[in-house]
């Protein structure tokens, strides 16, 4: 979407130009202003590709590390990640990219998680940044790396 609409905003300069020659095409600018947004917004947020990414409510509750997926992308839509059902047998990091929505993970009180966070234009509450152990983990208890990405959307981790 964002390169065509600098398609057109370049078609609609070019249309202003000439304008400015003949002295007509001032109804341009009403044209040319919102879409001039558009294409600037559209720049930032980057390419959002719908088919891989989740729109709409999708609730997540793997049991075992091997049906933790590596990255959960989160277009349009909201991600319930439950963890409080897992447990690990060794360190793991998982990706979380939410653009346009939210995602809440809830990780359980035995479990350590370290979270790295980002958010353009959206939130992020991760918590303290480094390795934070749950009230009841174990000393020696592997840790779950989360490393969120938020952009014009909301990510949560919560820690019961």
């Amino acid at each position: 979407p964002g390169r065509v609409g600098a398609v057109a905003l370049s078609i609609i300069a070019v249309g202003l130009i000439l304008g400015a020659f003949l002295r007509k095409g001032y109804g341009l600018l009403v044209v040319g202003a919102p879409l001039a947004g558009f294409v600037i917004l559209a720049s930032v947020v980057g390419p959002v590709n719908l088919d891989d990414s989740v729109s709409g409510a999708q609730r997540v509750a793997p049991l075992t590390a091997a049906a933790l997926a590596p990255a959960y992308d989160v277009g349009f839509g909201e991600l319930d990640l439950d963890l409080t059902g897992l447990t690990l047998t060794q360190n793991k990091t998982v990706a979380i990219d939410v653009t346009f929505g939210s995602a809440v993970v809830t990780v359980p009180s035995t479990m350590s998680i370290e979270t790295k966070c980002n958010a353009e234009f959206g939130s992020a509450e991760c918590g303290d940044p480094g390795v934070r152990a749950g009230k009841d983990a174990r000393p020696d208890a592997p840790v779950l790396t989360i490393e969120g990405d938020a952009t014009f959307g909301e990510l949560k981790v919560v820690q019961q």
